[in-house]
């Protein structure tokens, strides 16, 4: 297959900021723990969360009056209204606050293969669901600020700036990332939908199994849900005959040494117009089609009674804001939106054989 274009979160041919490769070993599970989650706050500053399981307290509408309103992030997930810090609210969460500083360089992640320096500028606080969390403000120095402003991108991570970091490989890795180029071949894409809907007729009497006293539940509760159970379980036997309409889409990736495409596919099957079975899947392209992880754990959640007019779409099946790798390994890493109900969560996974497997580095919200 012809080499495919790896997507660049900003101009590659802009690398005075690229940090050298670092001798570790890619399936190294140490992380800096200075790593956080960051999100674009405007065209030149970015803002990140302290991730800790104390960094939220209570916050109320009378409290936050006082403060100095900064807005909200551009970012389209995980953000919410900042707010300047005043001084009881930096001596109540000090321990918090002490975990970066005004004027302290920090390096942002852009990409898999770029990074630019960031000077950290106050302290925030981010109101967001039911509870306010301590942040920093951002921002990058301004020799890259147009690079920076001009980047679609709205999701990097951050980290302090290391000292005295490993000498580089001598290999240079395979490049990482989303190939923007790539298109499946006729041939390929019947393959991938024969192959899902003969993983819909395994999946879908699991699913059914776990649910079933879902159903029986909530009509014990209350009769008039009883239409409603009828429904599902008639869904859940057309599925596992591998009935349905089929609906998907499908990405490919650059995230492996052995530089064969890997492709998320997010798939959804329609009975009666409605959406019954919700899939996920990674597949490695080459040499022949396989799969490498798979769930449909969202079509458990399409059977919760709380979830029943939801229409959960692909959406619901995540979607990759951007890819890193950085131990420079050609081992790739991917930062993944999840929806939930009232909730969201900003995870970093490792790929691996077995596909995405879930790090410490993350940003969740909600109620």
């Amino acid at each position: 297959m012809a080499a495919s274009n790896l997507e660049s979160a900003v101009d590659p041919k802009s690398a005075t900021h690229n940090a050298s490769p670092a001798a570790i070993e890619p399936n190294s599970d140490v992380d800096d723990p200075s790593t956080q989650v960051a999100i674009r706050f405007d065209k030149t500053r970015v803002v990140f969360l302290v991730s800790d399981e104390r960094s939220e307290f209570n916050l109320d509408e009378a409290r936050t009056k006082k403060l100095h309103s900064l807005g909200e992030p551009v970012a389209e997930y995980g953000g919410g209204p900042l707010f300047e810090p005043d001084d009881e609210l930096l001596q109540d969460q000090h321990e918090l606050f002490d975990r970066a500083h005004a004027g302290e360089e920090w390096q942002l992640e852009i990409s898999a293969d770029s990074k630019m320096p960031v000077e950290i500028k106050q302290p925030v606080v981010l109101e967001e669901g039911c509870a306010a969390r301590v942040g920093f403000l951002a921002e990058v120095s301004p020799p890259n600020q147009a690079e920076f402003a001009a980047s679609k991108v709205q999701y990097f991570l951050i980290h302090k700036t290391l000292i005295g970091a490993p000498a580089a490989r001598d290999q240079k890795p395979v490049l990482i990332g989303r190939l923007t180029d790539w298109k499946p071949t006729p041939e390929l894409r019947t393959q991938i939908e024969q192959l899902l809907q003969a993983r819909l007729k395994d999946e879908a009497p699991k699913v059914h199994a776990q649910a079933v006293s879902e159903y029986d539940r909530t009509v014990n509760g209350d009769p008039a849900w009883k239409p409603w159970a009828e429904q599902w379980k008639a869904f859940d036997e057309k599925l596992a005959r591998g009935e349905g309409k089929l609906d998907y889409d499908l990405q490919a990736f650059q995230l492996a040494p052995d530089g064969v495409p890997r492709l998320f596919v997010r798939a959804k099957w329609m009975l009666d117009q409605k959406p019954a079975f919700l899939m996920r899947a990674w597949l490695r392209a080459e040499p022949t089609l396989v799969v490498e992880s798979l769930d449909s754990r969202e079509s458990q959640t399409m059977r919760l009674t709380i979830f029943s007019d939801a229409g959960l779409d692909l959406a619901a099946l995540g979607t990759i804001l951007n890819v890193f790798d950085r131990k420079h390994s050609g081992h790739g890493e991917l930062l993944i939106y999840d929806p939930g109900y009232e909730s969201f969560d900003l995870h970093l996974f490792r790929y691996t054989g077995t596909g995405p497997v879930p790090t410490d580095i993350s940003l969740s919200g909600g109620c």
